[in-house]
Order: structure tokens, then C-alpha cells, then sequence
């Protein structure tokens, strides 16, 4: 931990990541592909293999310029893939989560196209495991309406069709008014009282009112709710059974929304292995997109890397220290050279402030 901060891997010593290596590095388009290049950073590869497959496919990201913007644009409408399957999958998520891991998964297919002329082994590997999941889209896409609230309490989250009794409530909270101009229209044309009205208060619900000019032509089945000065107030079986279903109809479509949405995130959430993966992915072409990049930005060459113990660096620039200097200023490149058969040590002199301490870095 001490030579990792004195190196300034992913932390300045005056703190923050400003000044390192990783801020260097780091043309990552998404928060995993940012976490992932800041492990690999930390914990670099040591077989040769693993690390030529690495190579091979930054230079052919560096090679394909076209199709490495292309997938780095189709990165950054990715999003946090991650951080969106922790929320869903402990049960913590929003209706915007869902509509935004819809969104992630919906770009799959066209990084999948736009990376198909490439041919590194590791590349190739990564495009070909992707996985567009259409099946959740899917049923995201039928299930939650595009643009929900913030919160399940708002209402407004499911789509219609999806569950006939959600729809029936929500017909009967938000089409009274149509309801009640028919039976309005309908009881004035059975009762002959062409001055019936229903109206509605917070005290005594719903009523039919008939001024008392016309109390001989009330219906048997009209039932007494309220007398006024001049009018009387009636309520009916049919009218008595709207009333009911309407106070409770808010209550009930918030917890038929409940129970539907519970059910597409834990459908959701049963496919975390899948989610998870893609998510690491898409998090690896990030990171090699990134490095070929930076390479393209900084010059940076591919190194030839084999299994002896020679170190050998031409032309060796400070990546940090030259990105770092004043506009105009150039880095002074160094060689080195180690080799166990010839000098494993080296003896660096010079004046204070002639990049010693650099040079070691």
C-alpha cells in the first residue's frame, strides 16, 4: 500500500485521483468501466498471455478508429448497469430503474453490430457473450410506461392491458365524471325531473338531489340521505356501489401497481447472473476502448512483452509528469535498460529537481 500511493496509481499524495496514473488513463464512458480500469491498475496482470490478449485488442481498438468512437458513444448511453441490478435485486429500486436497465440492455444489439468487423481473440470473445436479453426488455418495455414517476406512490407506472382489474378501477376513479352525466341524463329521463342532479360532498358522498316541487315523482327504490330547505338528497343501490368502489379505487390501483411491478423486478432479478455479466462486459470494452484511446490522445506505442527479465524502455515518458507541464513544454524522454546479464542496477545522479524521482517512477 505505501509503494502504491508513492507511486500515485489512482491517488495524488495531495489526495484525490488528479495527478495520477489512473487519471490518466481513465477515458472510460461508463461508472463500471471506470471501476474495472481502476482494479486493473491495481492489480496488473503477471502471465503473458492474459496480458497479450489485453494488447492485442487496445491495438485493434487504436487500428479501427471509426468503430472505437462508434462504440464508445454507444457506451456512454449505457449507464451503471451495475449499480441499476444491486437496486433491482434487493428490492430498492424505483420505476425509473427499471425503464433505465431497459435502456442499457436495448443498447446491447448495436454495440454487438458495431463491433463485428473486430477480430482480436479477446474482443471477439467479449462481443460474441453479450447477451441483449430481449425477454426482459420486453417485458419492461409492456409492463412499465416510458416516462413513470419517480415513486410507485404516484401512480401512473403500469401500462394498461397488463392487469384487467387495474384497468377497470382506473376507468371507474378517472371517468366519474362521464359516469355521472350518464346516470344524471338516465335518472332525469326515468323520474320525468328534468331538474335532477347528482353532486357529490366530502361529508355525504354521492346523492341524487330533487327539489321538493317534485318530491310525488321520487322512485320507490330512492333512499333518504339528507333533507335541505328546499330539496331533498337520495342515494340509490346502483349509486351507493359506485360511491364504495370509487372511494377505494386509488387505494386498490396503488396496490394492483405494487403488486405487478413487484412482480417485473423480481422477474428482473431472477436474470442477475446474466445482467451481471453483460454488465462486465460491456465494463471490459470500456476499459480496452479507453486504452486505445488514451494511446491515440498520448502516442503511447505497444510494448513488446515476453517472459525474460530484460526491462528495456526507448524514448520513456512520465505519463503523469508530462500531462502536467505548462502549455508549449515537451517531457524529456529517458532510456533504461535492465538486464540480469548485464546491469540489474543503476546508479541515477544529478542535481535537485533534474527528475531523479521521476525517473524512478
Amino acid at each position: 500500500p505505501a509503494t502504491k500511493r508513492n507511486l500515485e496509481i489512482t491517488a495524488s499524495m495531495a489526495g484525490g485521483a488528479d495527478g495520477s496514473l489512473f487519471s490518466v488513463l481513465d477515458r472510460t464512458r461508463t461508472p463500471m468501466g471506470g471501476r474495472m480500469l481502476k482494479q486493473w491498475v491495481h492489480r496488473p496482470l503477471k502471465r503473458l498471455e492474459p496480458i497479450r490478449e489485453r494488447l492485442e485488442g487496445v491495438d485493434e481498438l487504436v487500428a479501427h478508429e471509426r468503430t472505437r468512437k462508434g462504440l464508445q458513444e454507444g457506451l456512454a448511453e449505457v449507464g451503471d448497469m451495475e449499480r441499476l441490478l444491486a437496486r433491482i435485486a434487493t428490492g430498492r429500486s424505483g420505476p425509473r430503474e427499471l425503464v433505465t436497465l431497459r435502456s442499457c440492455l436495448e443498447r446491447v444489439p448495436m454495440l454487438r453490430t458495431a463491433g463485428a468487423e473486430l477480430r482480436a481473440p479477446v474482443l471477439a470473445s467479449l462481443f460474441e457473450r453479450l447477451n441483449p436479453l430481449e425477454d426482459v426488455v420486453h417485458l419492461v418495455a409492456t409492463s412499465v410506461v416510458n416516462d413513470p414517476p419517480a415513486t410507485l406512490a404516484d401512480g401512473g407506472v403500469i401500462r394498461p392491458g397488463i392487469n384487467a382489474e387495474l384497468d377497470d378501477l382506473r376507468s371507474t376513479a378517472f371517468g366519474a365524471k362521464e359516469w355521472i352525466a350518464r346516470l344524471q341524463q338516465t335518472e332525469r329521463e326515468r323520474t320525468s325531473i328534468s331538474s335532477l342532479k347528482v353532486g357529490f360532498n366530502n361529508v355525504f358522498g354521492y346523492y341524487l338531489e330533487i327539489t321538493n316541487t317534485h318530491k310525488d315523482k321520487v322512485p320507490a327504490d330512492y333512499i333518504r340521505k339528507q333533507t335541505l330547505t328546499n330539496a331533498e338528497r337520495y342515494i340509490t343501490p346502483a349509486l351507493k356501489e359506485y360511491e364504495d368502489k370509487v372511494m377505494h379505487a386509488e387505494e386498490r390501483i396503488l396496490q394492483l401497481e405494487t403488486q405487478v411491478f413487484n412482480e417485473v423486478r423480481a422477474a428482473i432479478a431472477a436474470r442477475a447472473a446474466e445482467i451481471q455479466e453483460n454488465a462486465r462486459l460491456l465494463a471490459w470494452l470500456d476499459c480496452l476502448a479507453a486504452l486505445a484511446q488514451v494511446a491515440v490522445e498520448y502516442q503511447y506505442v505497444r510494448p513488446t512483452v515476453d517472459d525474460s527479465l530484460v526491462l528495456e524502455i526507448t524514448d520513456g515518458r512520465h505519463p503523469v509528469i508530462e500531462r502536467l507541464l505548462p502549455p508549449g513544454e515537451q517531457y524529456q524522454p529517458n532510456d533504461c535498460r535492465l538486464d540480469p546479464d548485464d546491469a540489474q542496477v543503476l546508479i541515477v545522479t544529478g542535481p535537485n529537481m533534474s527528475g531523479k524521482s521521476r525517473y524512478l517512477r
